[in-house]
């Protein structure tokens, strides 16, 4: 029985390239599927759409409360696909 992985990933074409939204771990010569919109982004709102939200508000906070938010956002980082 052969079993197929699949996994859809936001993303926008700048012109030259297709450039992705998401963090993706994908093999060298991994074959893909690019399902192509009709929705366009406009250029002014592609940094707003890339950046990490949460970078805006770290150059506020300090000390500990600087820590334990940077610590928080690693642990999300954590997350195991398959505990699904």
């Amino acid at each position: 029985m052969v079993v197929f992985n699949m996994l859809a990933v936001k993303g926008y074409y700048d012109g030259k390239e297709f450039k992705s939204l998401e963090t993706v771990k994908l093999n060298k010569n991994q074959r893909v599927i690019i399902t192509v919109l009709d929705e366009y982004i406009e250029d002014k709102d592609i940094n707003h759409i890339t950046e990490k939200p949460h970078k805006r508000f770290l150059g506020l906070w300090k000390g500990d409360n600087l820590k334990e938010i940077e610590n928080a956002l690693k642990d999300t980082e954590k997350v195991d696909i398959d505990e699904w």
